[in-house]
């Protein structure tokens, strides 16, 4: 696979890498959007292919059990989950819209967890729609 030197980074020209298991698994994006972010998003470090970022800003962070704090969210909420989304199951989902008061959910066919690569249109649609609603007189 050829690299290229952008910005001080080693950066894959092809996209092909991202279709290896554990780099993304499940996307239908077009191939130009993932050669894009990849060309702006990811460097190799150490012969491993990271996102750009300062790595200690991840090594701040401390995981929040955010189950415990859905019922005090009181404001519209939107779910919208990928049709074939391994990070949000139907199941999970239903559970969130039980805990948030006010909270609808809406599903994107033929789509895994990455919506706004796989269906950016339909996606702000979706998001235009609720933001529409939210911000409507009366």
């Amino acid at each position: 696979m050829g690299r290229e030197v952008t910005s001080g980074w080693l950066v894959p020209t092809s996209v092909q890498w991202l279709r290896r298991p554990g780099i993304v698994r499940q996307v239908v994006a077009d191939p130009r959007l993932l050669e894009h972010l990849a060309r702006q998003g990811i460097a190799e470090r150490d012969g491993r292919f990271l996102y750009r970022f300062d790595p200690a800003c991840n090594g701040r962070r401390r995981p929040t059990d955010g189950w415990a704090l859905l019922e005090r969210i009181t404001a519209p909420t939107l779910l919208v989950r990928g049709e074939h989304s391994p990070i949000l199951p139907r199941e999970m989902a239903g559970d969130m819209l039980t805990r948030l008061p006010r909270a609808r959910l809406v599903e994107i066919a033929r789509t895994y967890h990455h919506l706004v690569l796989d269906a950016p249109l339909p996606f702000a649609r979706v998001l235009d729609a609720f933001l529409s609603e939210a911000t409507a007189p009366g």
